[in-house]
């Protein structure tokens, strides 16, 4: 499925991209892709259509690398913080707070469960779910259910605090940052990293969080 912002009855990407190629003006388009492994793939096959096997300005970045560029010209340096201190970070969030299911693990969280915690927790940042929402979710359940979600909430609201005082970001922290950020200030930032663009494609995608479709939205409606 093709889906465009602007009043087109149809649109051939492959021919509008080597349409591109041959004026030698792709710098004029910002290709969002969903993986760092997406980005080399079509460097390479951008690069093997273009006449004289080479491409000048070319822009191609992940939602997360595009909202962390357009985020650091906002505020300056963003610090993305590791899997590895995450990790870290998390297991003392796990010692700060008050367990219920989880009581049994005190003493020594499993690695493994520290790590499929630490992937639910920033699944949700990338939704936009917060702490807050979650407790209010767990309303609706009871037994061990309500329980476990309780605590995962209130670990989650203590990481959140470790990464804010050691000034971290998750990639979900970048979409929450900058969506709270007013138009105006994004578009100038836009306009100063990419200031050739006159196009977004993005591409590859199976589905987009709520933050991402937003971030997306934003960048289709510069004029």
């Amino acid at each position: 499925m093709i889906l465009t912002k602007r009043d087109i009855e149809s649109i051939d990407i492959d021919f509008f991209v080597g349409d591109k190629l041959k004026e030698g003006k792709i710098d004029q388009v910002l290709f969002i892709v969903p993986t760092k492994r997406k980005i080399r793939y079509l460097t390479r096959e951008l690069i093997s259509l273009s006449p004289n096997k080479a491409v000048a300005g070319l822009k191609i970045e992940t939602i997360g690398s595009f909202a962390e560029k357009i985020l650091t010209e906002v505020e300056g340096d963003v610090n993305l913080i590791s899997d590895e201190s995450s990790i870290l970070l998390l297991s003392h969030s796990f010692n700060k707070t008050k367990l219920q299911y989880f009581s049994q693990y005190r003493e020594q969280i499993p690695f493994g469960t520290l790590e499929r915690i630490k992937n639910v927790i920033s699944e949700y940042k990338r939704h936009g779910i917060t702490p807050e929402r979650l407790k209010e979710e767990a309303d609706s359940l009871s037994g061990g259910e309500k329980l476990k979600a309780v605590d995962i909430a209130n670990v989650f609201s203590n990481y959140q605090e470790s990464l804010i005082s050691n000034k971290l970001k998750e990639t979900g922290d970048v979409y929450s940052s900058l969506i709270k950020k007013e138009k105006k200030v994004f578009d100038e930032a836009f306009a100063f990293i990419y200031p050739d663009s006159r196009y977004v494609l993005v591409n590859g995608f199976d589905e987009f969080t709520a933050p991402e479709i937003e971030l997306i939205n934003t960048a289709a409606e510069i004029k």
